[in-house]
């Protein structure tokens, strides 16, 4: 086997054990590389509890460090690890995530996503809920929504983008909407969707966004970035 996974405390074990030196720092998601005294590596979360890895391979961690992805398996978000390529080149790939679900929905070609109001795509999340579609559609949905909400707020919302919250070896990334990123401002729409808060419909949100407060990083284990 190339690698192990490790939990927090067979990962502190094995560093206290056989670390030789701390090789250096990971900086997209701050995790530390450890050279243990068998010439082997040990990568080790900012997160105390997180799992860790150990290779005696050098080259599989640096493919690792080059993806940026790290075999844990223990992703607290995975929308965007499954659906990276299109997330990170979402200009090119929003539309036609737009009209597959539109597609499902109604006739193929009979509607548009630019063409759907506030209380049509809050009937998309209902059916979508009930039919244990959601999932599936995620993605999809969540991009129907946040450019409609885009839409009516062009002066509050330039753009969309990624927050990465770094604390495992796979930072928690989650589609946002920046309203400024000077100030590092963004409302954390997947968060909404996804959270253990009901949906409270387009509308609301947008309300939400108008009364304020934006949700602001103030921490520097989290960073911003426009996608578009």
């Amino acid at each position: 086997m190339e690698y192990k996974i490790l939990t927090w405390k067979s990962a502190n074990k094995l560093k206290d054990k056989k670390s030789v030196a701390l090789v250096t720092q990971i900086d997209f998601n701050l995790a530390k590389i450890f050279l243990l005294k068998d010439w082997s590596f040990l990568v080790m979360p900012l997160n105390p509890f997180g799992n860790g890895l150990h290779t005696h391979k050098e080259g599989v961690l640096q493919q690792w460090i080059k993806e940026r992805f790290f075999p844990v398996g223990d992703e607290v978000n995975k929308l965007y690890f499954e659906n990276r390529d299109m997330v990170e080149n979402l200009i090119n790939h929003k539309e036609g995530l737009k009209q597959v679900l539109c597609n499902h929905f109604f006739d193929e070609g009979k509607r548009s996503p630019g063409e759907l109001s506030a209380e049509d795509i809050d009937g998309i999340y209902d059916i979508l809920k009930k039919r244990n579609l959601y999932q599936q559609f995620k993605l999809n949905f969540l991009v129907l929504a946040g450019d409609y909400i885009i839409s009516q707020q062009r002066e509050k919302i330039p753009q969309w983008g990624l927050l990465s919250l770094k604390q495992y070896l796979n930072p928690v990334i989650s589609l946002v909407l920046i309203t400024d990123e000077a100030k590092r401002e963004y409302f954390d729409l997947e968060l909404r969707l996804s959270g253990k808060r009901a949906y409270s419909g387009i509308a609301r949100y947008i309300k939400d966004i108008e009364d304020g407060p934006i949700s602001r990083l103030n921490y520097d284990l989290a960073e911003i970035r426009t996608i578009e």
